[in-house]
């Protein structure tokens, strides 16, 4: 089995950030979901928003939003789920009146430079042993890639499971191949409804 380049053209030196393994390189083929691009400062549409909801978690459950996507807090409202937004990544490991609580940790991706083993370290606190950490993905296909690659080997650096991955397509596609946003949905240990 090949080895990965050890140059640094590849994006990740000087990032805080392990290359992926090759594990995390070849992960399986994404699961396709239709739904509508999101508004411009959202990362989710309303029927993106809904259907993460109605598949990762119960009526009453708590959902944290690290950036406060708006959308997804009228869809939360919306379908009694129990939001809080957090305000940005600040001192999110310290965070201690959420610790633990969260069924659901939803986060956008680019974030502004930070570590991003911290930051999910974080995020995983926030959870339940069963919860979910969702990161939507946006921006051109190409650096999409790059990240998702990127996360994924963050997370598998802090001994995080593989994510599933969600690739959204419009409902109306031209080309399926070209998904507007990607989701990597962590679960922590005891499964959940991924």
């Amino acid at each position: 089995m090949p080895t990965p380049p050890a140059s640094n053209a590849d994006g990740f030196a000087g990032s805080g950030i392990d290359r992926p393994s090759l594990a995390a390189a070849q992960a399986p083929a994404p699961t396709l979901w239709h739904a509508e691009p999101p508004p411009a400062t959202a990362a989710l549409s309303p029927g993106l928003a809904g259907r993460l909801l109605d598949h990762l978690t119960d009526t009453g459950d708590i959902v944290l939003d690290i950036d406060d996507d708006t959308v997804l807090a009228r869809a939360a409202a919306e379908a009694g789920r129990r939001h809080h937004g957090l305000r940005g990544r600040h001192d999110l490991l310290n965070n201690r009146h959420y610790t633990g609580t969260a069924h659901l940790v939803f986060l956008r991706w680019p974030q502004p430079p930070a570590d991003t083993r911290l930051l999910l370290a974080g995020c995983r606190a926030l959870l339940i042993p069963t919860g979910h950490l969702v990161i939507a993905v946006s921006g051109p296909s190409i650096e999409r890639r790059v990240h998702l690659h990127a996360l994924t080997g963050a997370a598998e650096h802090l001994g995080m499971p593989q994510p599933r991955h969600v690739a959204v397509t419009d409902i109306n596609p031209l080309d399926e191949a070209t998904p507007h946003t990607d989701l990597l949905i962590f679960t922590t240990s005891g499964g959940g409804r991924a």
